[in-house]
């Protein structure tokens, strides 16, 4: 093993488990100690993305690169939480992405590229604004041990039968029968909610733009999302433009949330920034989520240059700044009981160090405006 790894009680669903891949003496920033405490990487020092720990606390799943030859691609790794080697949970020809773990089951949904995408970004613009792409993807379901693989949906278009298209950044409801993902199966990047025993899907948004990153409150009665709708012709001309290279770009995302029977679509932020990844707390009222909104009149507080991890309750008006790492911090997830955040962070290790650290991170989790929430003690 690693030198710099040593062990380190963490809590995570309530369950007190023992995470050897945790590092020492991590950096915390100023004003992170106001939300959390004991900030530690819980992945080996590899390049580790979008994680997620299940349920029942006993797995840590993430995204990783496998490098054969010249070639690399994603896939997903999962680890026990108690501690042990990390493995793949199967290979994929193409990349993998998003992982999540099925409540009540031991295994997990993510999403695949079939291959990896022929088409090439045509230009300098798409290249530098690109946030991620759509590549041609489909969505599966693993067990844990990597067997059973069952691919849930083919990217077909439903509006013609030769194209293919994206499936991805799938979310499953806290009782484990539904999936909500992001498709461009009917032309737009929309969100769609798929029956896990029979595989009915239907639409949830329709309107012009993106509409990506889903994930469910956690008691299951709506979803939460990153919106981009243009307005202007140019700006419905370069969405066009964009969506037909298969990519994600856009100057702002704003977080909203619908019901799951797609009724009361609502905008919660107008930050005009780009708002991504939102995550309802499991007892508190507010979402977590990835932003850079800049200093502003409005915003005087925020010292963000990159994607720093904010707060935002259900108004939209009380904005808080959680992480100030000057480098990224991103993709945040709640443990069950809400004790804890997991999220993607580069910042300095002190332990080994490292200029910088690129893995899955944990904290407790302190919420400074609920009354019922006790300081936390350094």
């Amino acid at each position: 093993m690693h030198g710099g790894l040593n062990q380190l009680k963490l809590v995570l669903a309530g369950v007190a488990i023992t995470a050897l891949y945790a590092y020492a003496q991590l950096i915390q920033y100023p004003g992170e100690e106001l939300f959390f405490k004991d900030i530690q990487q819980i992945t080996p020092d590899v390049d580790a993305r979008d994680g997620a720990i299940s349920p029942d606390g006993k797995w840590i799943c993430w995204v990783g690169p496998v490098t054969k030859g010249n070639i690399s691609n994603d896939q997903v790794w999962i680890m026990p939480a108690i501690g042990g080697e990390p493995r793949m949970i199967l290979t994929v020809a193409g990349r993998a992405a998003d992982p999540v773990f099925i409540p009540g089951r031991d295994a997990l949904i993510f999403s695949a590229s079939d291959m990896m995408d022929s088409r090439a970004l045509a230009s300098a613009e798409l290249i530098v604004e690109t946030l991620w792409r759509l590549d041609m993807s489909s969505l599966y379901m693993a067990e844990i041990n990597g067997s059973g693989t069952v691919q849930l949906s083919t990217s077909t278009s439903t509006t013609t039968t030769t194209s293919s298209g994206y499936d991805g950044q799938p979310d499953v409801s806290p009782d484990g029968q539904q999936i909500v993902f992001a498709s461009t199966r009917d032309g737009d990047l929309d969100l769609y909610l798929m029956d896990i025993v029979d595989m009915v899907v239907i639409r949830l948004t329709d309107s012009f733009g993106y509409d990506c990153q889903p994930r469910f409150t956690p008691d299951g009665q709506w979803i939460l999302y990153s919106s981009y709708e243009p307005k202007t012709d140019s700006e419905k001309q370069r969405y066009t433009k964009m969506l037909g290279a298969g990519v994600v770009s856009a100057p702002e995302f704003e977080i909203c949330m619908i019901r799951t029977d797609g009724t009361q679509k609502k905008k919660i932020t107008d930050l005009h920034s780009i708002s991504l990844s939102p995550c309802k707390h499991p007892k508190d009222d507010i979402i977590v989520f990835m932003s850079k909104p800049g200093k502003t009149d409005t915003n005087p507080s925020i010292v963000s240059s990159e994607f720093d991890l904010f707060t935002v309750d259900f108004t939209g008006t009380i904005l808080k700044q959680v992480t100030t790492n000057p480098e990224f911090d991103g993709s945040p997830r709640f443990s069950k009981d809400g004790s804890r955040l997991i999220w993607t962070s580069l910042r300095a290790n002190r332990s080994t160090k490292a200029s910088r650290s690129n893995g899955i991170y944990s904290a407790v989790w302190h919420n400074p405006l609920s009354p019922s929430s006790e300081s936390i003690k350094p």
